[in-house]
């Protein structure tokens, strides 16, 4: 018998749905989705952020990169973060949607975490 993990809470501000608009596809932003929903479920992770003089701290945050194409690169990045702890996550909280280009997501998500 396999213990299956609970799907974790979902926290996000209103922002995080004009993020997902804001995409610039309808395709797109169903693979945004798709990808929330695996964090959710645990099937995906994503890379701890760290601390950067150019952006600054998301060190408590994690990134996850999608597109429609792999062989263009991801050009989008979603960042969250794991609360309480990443350890033992109950709650997965967006912080920020979009377009990795200029550093745009990171920026926003300084911002919007009122760093």
């Amino acid at each position: 018998m396999s213990s299956l993990k609970p799907e974790l809470r979902i926290k996000s501000q209103e922002w995080i749905q004009e993020d997902i608009e804001s995409l610039p596809t309808l395709e797109l932003q169903q693979v945004a989705i798709d990808f929330i929903t695996k964090l959710a479920r645990g099937e995906v992770r994503g890379t701890r952020l760290e601390t950067k003089n150019h952006v600054g701290d998301l060190s408590d945050c994690h990134k996850l990169y999608f597109d429609l194409t792999p062989s263009d690169g991801p050009r989008y990045r979603i960042i969250f973060r794991y609360l309480p702890i990443p350890d033992k996550p109950e709650i997965l909280e967006l912080i920020a949607i979009g377009k990795r280009e200029d550093l745009f997501v990171y920026y926003e998500a300084i911002k919007r975490l009122g760093r």
